[in-house]
Order: C-alpha cells, then sequence, then structure tokens
C-alpha cells in the first residue's frame, strides 16, 4: 500500500543509493560527498534494515536462509543521497560530480527516480521522516545506541564496533534479529564532513529482558571508551557517569553535589543520572 503513494516530484530534485563495498570507502566517500557540497543531505541506510521495517514477519524467514542474508550484507554500506535545487542545471551538475565521486571510490550508483514508486521513497526519504515510525513494527519498541557526533570516519567506526557488540545480544535472544548493522546516520547539512551513526536494535517489550538490554547499553559505553568513540545520543544505561565521568572531567562530582544541594532527601529518582556526592564518596 505504501508503495501506492502518488506525489509529483520536482525535477530539480533527486535520489539515488550508493553502495560502497567497506566501512572504510564508505567514509571516504562521505568526505567526498561533503566537501563537493552537492548534497542535501547523506545518509547511511542498509538495505537490510527496510526488511523489519516493511515485512517485520518475513524478516524472521529471510535472516534464517544464509544466501539471502550474504545478499543484504552485499548492500550493507548503503547510502541515500538526496540532491535538491531551485536550478535544473545545478542539478545536472551535482548529479555530473556525484557520479564521478562513486566511480573513483568503486562504488555502485543506482538512480532511484527510475524505481518504481519512487515518489514515495523521495517522500519518506527527503520529505517525512516516516521510517523512523516504522522500526516500532518488528518487534513492538526498539532502542538505539553509539551516535556521537564525530568527524565522519570515527562516526562509520561507531556503526562497525556497534555491529560486533550488538550481535552477542542478537545471539541471546535479547534483541530481534535483523541482520546486525542497521546503523543510521549521516552528515549534518549536507556539506559538513562530521555527522553521526547510531545503532538501532528492535525487541519486545513484554519479553522480561529489560536487564539483558541495559547490560547491552553498558557494553556500548564501555566500547566507546575503549575505540575513543566519544560519548553516544543513547549509550546511558543506569549508573553511566561510572564509565563516562572518568573521561569527562568528573563531571559527575560536581553533577551530585547539585543533587545533594538541591534534593537533600533524595526525593527525585537518580537511577539514570547520578546519586547524592555522599553516596559517591562513601
Amino acid at each position: 500500500m505504501l508503495l501506492d503513494v502518488q506525489t509529483e516530484v520536482p525535477k530539480t530534485e533527486k535520489m539515488f543509493w550508493i553502495i560502497a563495498p567497506s566501512y572504510k570507502k564508505y567514509a571516504d566517500l562521505t568526505y567526498e560527498i561533503g566537501n563537493a557540497e552537492i548534497a542535501y543531505w547523506w545518509c547511511r541506510s542498509p538495505l537490510g534494515a527496510g526488511v523489519d521495517l516493511f515485512m517485520p514477519r518475513a524478516g524472521d524467514r529471510i535472516f534464517d536462509s544464509k544466501p539471502l542474508r550474504a545478499l543484504f550484507n552485499a548492500f550493507q554500506h548503503l547510502g541515500v543521497a538526496l540532491l535538491s535545487s531551485e536550478s535544473t542545471r545545478e542539478i545536472e551538475y551535482q548529479e555530473k560530480v556525484l557520479r564521478k565521486i562513486t566511480l573513483e571510490h568503486g562504488c555502485i550508483l543506482i538512480d532511484l527516480t527510475k524505481a518504481p514508486g519512487y515518489g514515495f521513497w523521495w517522500w519518506t526519504m527527503g520529505v517525512r521522516s516516516i521510517l523512523t515510525a516504522l522500526t516500532f513494527r518488528a518487534g513492538g519498541d526498539f532502542l538505539t545506541s553509539y551516535g556521537s557526533p564525530m568527524e565522519y570516519d570515527n562516526a562509520v567506526r561507531q556503526a562497525e564496533v556497534a555491529a560486533q557488540c550488538k550481535k552477542k545480544y542478537i545471539d541471546q535472544g535479547i534483541f530481534k534479529d535483523d541482520n546486525v548493522d542497521i546503523g543510521w546516520g549521516g552528515i549534518y547539512e549536507g556539506t559538513a564532513n562530521w555527522g553521526h551513526c547510531e545503532m538501532a536494535a528492535m525487541f519486545d517489550r513484554r519479553d522480561g529482558k529489560a536487564e539483558g538490554r541495559e547490560r547491552y547499553l553498558e557494553d556500548s559505553a564501555k566500547t566507546t571508551v575503549e575505540h575513543t568513540l566519544g560519548v553516544g545520543l543513547s549509550n546511558l544505561p543506569p549508573g553511566a557517569w561510572k564509565v563516562y565521568g572518568p573521561q569527562i572531567y568528573n563531571y559527575h562530582l560536581w553533577q551530585a553535589r547539585i543533587k545533594k544541594a538541591f534534593d537533600p532527601n533524595s526525593s527525585a529518582d537518580y537511577e539514570w543520572y547520578v546519586p547524592p556526592i555522599d553516596e559517591i564518596e562513601s
């Protein structure tokens, strides 16, 4: 039904898939696109993520098949580029540059303007963030991790480390099997060479495995320190201050003193923040 969406796409807008052969090549490609200042936005979007977004029940069978899993892995380092301008000549120039960059980096470019249902893809990716809402379909809930705004080779490294960390929890049944790497994110404002890449994980909140998900967030937080990845958007398990405080000028000690001053009786819930200073220093 979604593919039946009808919308008129302006002639000065074009959308492409670009598939890189590796994490490094994807990061190199991203820097070139940012330096060229040609993309309205450029966003990492592994194809495997779409399985659970658009056909979550079929996804369980698809990822049980080794050949099909390998097929989706071939599109793991996929990005979506949107070109936009008020000028037809400008769009033609942007496309020419994009094709040149893609060729020089040994990547594959697919012109989505020729694909069936292009109006739907353009509306979804370029106008409305419908795909985010679809993330709830597979298991009923999801979380994100990593996602520190950094130079983009670091952002891509976050996806690589996150996939290794997350797989253990998929194997334990804590998260739904979604082909592991569904890291999403891109460079900011279409011209910068820094951005973020956050790793989503889908699950059923009724499964009684909340402690496992908290362990994942704790492990993922520790890997950001181990690999110098920065403080992620969502790497905040209970007690995160124990991991990040010593790395960030012992901010937790000052926050704990403020907590003690404004809430001496600990009336407020501090599970996701810091306890009063006397509890830390005891």
